[in-house]
């Protein structure tokens, strides 16, 4: 029943995500949203999705692993924005690990 019931949160919290026209991967407990940054707005955006998955997350008695949080640009030079997820700055990374897999900025995979 646990399962069940993760999987019922999860899938509402992708769709009110993907409202704010945001794309959302979910594998299990793992969620990766994709967004394309073209201008502040964009960024706005982003931020107010960081900002509505803690409040959701509160709600619901769930704890994020903020540490295992992270932005990967993947534009380079990195646009010099910044993101935070409850208080927390989410630090941007050259490469992040999707499900066994390091993914680097230039979509280059090991």
């Amino acid at each position: 029943m646990g399962t069940l019931m993760f999987l019922i949160f999860i899938e509402e919290s992708a769709d009110i995500l993907a409202s704010f026209g945001i794309r959302v991967k979910v594998f299990a407990d793992d969620v990766k949203l994709y967004v394309r940054i073209l201008n502040d707005v964009d960024v706005s955006t982003l931020q107010e999705t960081f900002n509505f998955h803690i409040t959701w997350a509160e709600k619901w008695q769930l704890s994020l692993s903020l540490d295992k949080c992270c932005v990967l640009f993947l534009q380079l030079p990195e646009p010099a924005v910044s993101f935070s997820l409850g208080g927390v700055n989410v630090r941007g990374v050259s490469s992040c690990l999707h499900l066994g897999v390091n993914v680097t900025s230039d979509l280059s995979y090991t």
